[in-house]
């Protein structure tokens, strides 16, 4: 296997190499160009011309992630979440139990409680690393792929972000029972305190909290109440699950709260987001006042966030 640091390899070492590990061999280009090398590669005119290859050895997926993002590789520029799901392509496959993974070239939506787009998932996950609750830019990304490739042990990072689903998936459920598996009433059964003039942010749990809203508040939450040695890890929070207090008209209050907050909010989708973080860092925070207190933990995280907005 050549080395990085061979500063004598020639073109008959390349091929040899490529031709010894062929399966490894990623492309880096547009298809459009690749295909038409194909169609041309008998032409004898070919080999009057030089072709450079830049061939990149022992490279791993995500500096090949950073590259493409670094050199704007290709005509057709992928979407930022195109991007964030490229970065984290080998948590895919992983073992999510009951969850369903929708990817961005699904073309589908949340039908169901098992239900998350993955881009949704990694929006979640990147707040929890971040601390942050706010979406990845661009410039972002490209920091967090430093951050990632940094990272000595490869596996252990890949076991954390299903770790992390599978808690945040935990939560849903339990949140869906103890609420009777609620959903938006009837107009006429909604007091006049509680209702609200726009659409329902959610009109079911899934509704609710299968979006990346909420789910970058749980992260960043979380991650913030570890940072302050409020909970020491984030399975402690999954004990708590049970002991959680919620009533139905909590969705509803919920929902009126965050109708109020797009009156008043300049970026809606950053003002729910910072909604949802103070929501759960009253919630699983030993020292608050609405700990587990699924109401009085909403009361607070919009006070709070009507002030910061």
């Amino acid at each position: 296997m050549l080395k990085k640091d061979d500063v004598h390899t020639n073109n008959e070492d390349i091929v040899e190499l490529i031709n010894t590990d062929l399966e490894k061999l990623k492309i880096l280009d547009g298809l459009q160009r690749t295909y038409t090398l194909l169609d041309i590669k008998d032409d004898p005119k070919l080999e009057d011309y030089t072709l450079r290859v830049d061939l990149y050895v022992n490279i791993n997926d995500i500096g090949i992630m950073y590259r493409m993002l670094t050199l704007n590789t290709g005509q057709t520029p992928m979407s930022l979440r195109q991007q964030v799901e490229m970065l984290y392509s080998n948590y895919a496959d992983s073992n999510f139990g009951d969850i369903n993974i929708i990817r961005q070239v699904d073309d589908e939506s949340v039908k169901s409680i098992n239900d998350f787009k993955y881009s949704d998932l990694v929006d979640g996950y990147n707040s929890y690393l971040e601390s942050n609750e706010t979406p990845l830019d661009r410039y972002s990304l490209l920091e967090m792929i430093k951050v990632i490739e940094s990272i000595a042990n490869a596996e252990v990072t890949k076991a954390d972000f299903p770790h992390f689903v599978k808690i945040y998936y935990s939560f849903v459920n339990t949140i869906n029972k103890k609420s009777n598996f609620w959903v938006w009433p009837d107009k006429t059964e909604i007091p006049d305190h509680l209702t609200i003039e726009g659409t329902p942010f959610g009109k079911n749990i899934y509704r609710v909290f299968n979006r990346s809203q909420s789910l970058t508040g749980f992260g960043a939450a979380i991650s913030q109440l570890i940072t302050n040695k409020s909970i020491k890890k984030i399975e402690d929070i999954v004990e708590l699950y049970d002991e959680l207090t919620i009533d139905n008209s909590d969705l509803l209050l919920l929902n009126k709260v965050i109708d109020d907050i797009k009156k008043e909010a300049k970026k809606i989708g950053d003002s729910q987001r910072l909604f949802f973080k103070f929501l759960f860092r009253s919630l699983f925070d030993p020292e608050s006042e609405e700990y587990l207190n699924f109401k009085k933990s909403i009361e607070r995280a919009s006070r709070r966030t009507l002030a910061n907005i």
